[in-house]
This record gives structure tokens, C-alpha cells and sequence, in this order.
């Protein structure tokens, strides 16, 4: 049995050309080598979304393998400029957040895994596999882990509605989002508005509480938000 899934699972990998987007270099080499020892191409390595997307458009690889936190992006915006751009490459997401929130959005942006980084060497062959058979995967520690009822109002939110939320949760003021996420803050306070009418919060402050718990939950499992 376990030599049959060993000849499947190489022949899965054989050949199949991956970049890799992370900004920690340590991380980048240890699954350069693993994907190697698969047989597998590493046609590039990118610290950088920016960087990430020329190579992808320049090397058409198979996968993608790309973190959740880039210096310039987040990777679940790459994600989705990658599968819009460049249908026929898959995307593995991978993150320090063993969070249903995120990973549910990395799929809904067209991620075809999502691999909890602290068990990414583990698990990578199993997410690969089921990628390149035409599945998707996630993590069995962030699959077991069904959204609490504030997760489940969050997912309400879209991405960019997501990204002022946690922001307001870790105390950022408008100014400070709308300078991190390059926008105006008119367009801030517009999605404060929008947030506050899908979590049913009347007030501001009532918004920032709500917020302000529930990255403080994550927080308790994981390390700083995106």
C-alpha cells in the first residue's frame, strides 16, 4: 500500500514547475529543496507579490505556492490577480493563521489549497497531490475548526471591507488604514459603514469592540493579523 501511494505520488510531481512567493528566505529554501527531492521544478522564488507576478507571467508554472503576508500585498489579493490572469496555474495559499476565515476566502479567491504554515513541510505532498488530481485541500486542523458565530459574520465582509475590519481590531485610526491600504479615507470611512451595517453594529464604537475582540481571539492562537 504505502509503495503504491509513493508511485502515485511522484508521478503526480514529476516534472511540475512551482514558484514560490514568501518574503522569509529560510522558508523559500527549505521548500525549494523539498520540492526538488520531489522531482519537482522550482522555475523561481519571489519575495515580493510584484516580484511573484513577473515570474509567474514569465515561467507559466504549474502551482504557485504563495504566503498569506507579503511585504507589498496580501497574498489572497495576489491570488486572485494570479487565477484571473493566469487560469491553467493552481494556487497553494499558506499561512501562520490556522484560521476558517482566511482559509475560506484563499479558496473563494480561487486558491485550490490553503496549508497551515506551521505544518507546511508536512502537509505540502498531501495538499500537491490533491491539487494536481483537481481537488482542493485545507489543513485538517483549520478544516476541524468550524467558524464561531463571529467568524461566521465576518465572512460577510468582502476582502477589502476584511482588511479595515482587522485593522480597526488592532487600533488603527482611519487615516492610518487609508494610508496602509492606499486609499482615501472617505473610501475608509465608507467601508466603516458598510462593515458596521452587515455586523448589525449601531454604533462606531460597538464596531471597534466587536473588531477589537475578535482579533484579540485570533490572536490567541496565532500571531499578528494580516
Amino acid at each position: 500500500m504505502g509503495t503504491t501511494a509513493n508511485s502515485s505520488a511522484k508521478s503526480d510531481f514529476e516534472q511540475r514547475r512551482v514558484v514560490i512567493v514568501d518574503d522569509h528566505p529560510v522558508i523559500r529554501l527549505g521548500l525549494e529543496r523539498l520540492l526538488v527531492r520531489r522531482n519537482m521544478a522550482v522555475c523561481g522564488a519571489a519575495s515580493t507579490a510584484a516580484e511573484g507576478t513577473e515570474i509567474i507571467r514569465k515561467e507559466k508554472p504549474d502551482v504557485a505556492l504563495i504566503d498569506v503576508g507579503l511585504p507589498d500585498a496580501n497574498g489572497i489579493d495576489l491570488t486572485r490577480q494570479i487565477v484571473l490572469d493566469f487560469p491553467k496555474v493552481r494556487v497553494v495559499v499558506f499561512s501562520m493563521h490556522d484560521d476558517f476565515t482566511i482559509a475560506s476566502r484563499a479558496l473563494r479567491a480561487g486558491a485550490s489549497a490553503y496549508v497551515a504554515k506551521a505544518d507546511l513541510l508536512e502537509q505540502l505532498d498531501e495538499a500537491l497531490h490533491h491539487v494536481f488530481n483537481g481537488n482542493t485541500y485545507v489543513s485538517p486542523e483549520v478544516a476541524a475548526g468550524e467558524p464561531a458565530f463571529e467568524n461566521d459574520l465576518v465572512t460577510r465582509l468582502t476582502d477589502r471591507e476584511f482588511q479595515v475590519f482587522e485593522r480597526i481590531g488592532i487600533g488603527r485610526e482611519t487615516k492610518e488604514i487609508a494610508e496602509e491600504l492606499g486609499v482615501s479615507a472617505k473610501t475608509v470611512e465608507a467601508h466603516r459603514a458598510h462593515i458596521k451595517e452587515k455586523l448589525g453594529c449601531a454604533k462606531a464604537s460597538q464596531l471597534a469592540r466587536f473588531a477589537t475582540q475578535w482579533v484579540t481571539i485570533r490572536e490567541g492562537r496565532n500571531s499578528l493579523p494580516i
